[in-house]
């Protein structure tokens, strides 16, 4: 699993700090950005959705999402640091590892 940042414009060095404030902000939630990522698909989904009855987010499926918002914000922040403005299609990914 890798986290990725896209924000047009950044340099390595604002990218690496907006992920570094990423997982920061998911280390002190306690939860991995695996499941941060698929707590926020399930919530997203159960949305999309319409929010039917049964398949809805866990209390801690809805915290583990609502805390992969929190560390985008946290990384775009980071990253855009002393910016004039964000680029609106900035965001944070998690992406499986490429097998070996």
């Amino acid at each position: 699993m890798t986290m990725t940042l896209h924000v047009p414009g950044a340099s390595p060095a604002e990218i690496a700090r907006g992920l570094a404030a990423a997982y920061a902000v998911l280390a002190r939630v306690g939860v991995t950005p695996l499941q941060a990522a698929e707590a926020l698909f399930k919530r997203d989904g159960w949305a999309a959705l319409g929010y039917p009855d049964g398949g809805q987010p866990s209390p801690i499926e809805f915290a583990a999402a609502d805390a992969f918002d929190v560390a985008e914000e946290a990384a775009i922040l980071a990253c855009c640091a002393g910016w004039a403005s964000v680029p609106d299609d900035a965001n944070l990914r998690v992406l499986p590892d490429e097998a070996s």
